[in-house]
């Protein structure tokens, strides 16, 4: 469990410095437009910081992002907003499909993505 929440940790802070670096935005702006604090968000990009980051703080910048809290936690998150928005129907599609399509999305997303190893 404790190995799951590093990897969180990780992509919550590699997907916050790219989008702060996208957007120009040093952590004082960032900190000042969110109004979360520098020290959160400090926290947040320092994976050795002991600081806990709370969901409303994840949101605030989400949201100044125009994303959703969640897709922080995405590997690699995309800064393509087409990008983003695509992820997000088709997350939508998963989760008003029957228990038998959400299987096949699985089967053909795991297909797709070890094909693409290959190409």
């Amino acid at each position: 469990m404790l190995l799951i929440m590093k990897k969180v940790q990780e992509n919550i802070a590699n997907n916050l410095r790219k989008l702060m670096t996208h957007h120009q935005l040093t952590q004082a702006a960032l900190a000042k437009k969110t109004e979360v604090s520098q020290k959160t968000i400090s926290n947040m990009l320092n994976l050795n910081s002991e600081g806990n980051v709370t969901v409303i703080s994840l949101e605030r910048i989400a949201q100044y992002f125009g994303i959703q809290a969640y897709q922080l936690m995405i590997p690699d998150l995309p800064i393509e907003k087409s990008t983003i928005q695509d992820i997000e129907r088709i997350i939508d599609c998963y989760t008003h499909s029957s228990h038998t399509s959400q299987e096949n999305i699985k089967r053909v997303a795991e297909l797709e993505a070890r094909y693409s190893k290959f190409s």
